[in-house]
């Protein structure tokens, strides 16, 4: 997992570069890449976020995920 957004000198830059070298690599190595590209920095104002932590383990999403939602 790859965070650039409100990091010190990070930027979108910086995450394309990133995105643009795994793409890279994963060819080289013959392998399949995929990327998804989601803004959900206001998709979750309104929702308690220890149901919702709950509610995403319940359902069998990882704790490494529901780790990373909690902290996006």
């Amino acid at each position: 997992m790859y965070q650039s957004g409100f990091r010190k000198k990070h930027s979108t830059i910086t995450a394309a570069i990133k995105v643009l070298n795994d793409i890279t690599e994963a060819i080289d190595k013959k392998q399949h890449c995929v990327s998804l590209f989601i803004d959900l920095s206001k998709a979750f104002d309104t929702v308690d976020h220890a149901i919702l932590r709950q509610r995403l383990s319940s359902v069998g999403i990882s704790e490494h995920a529901v780790a990373w939602f909690a902290n996006s």
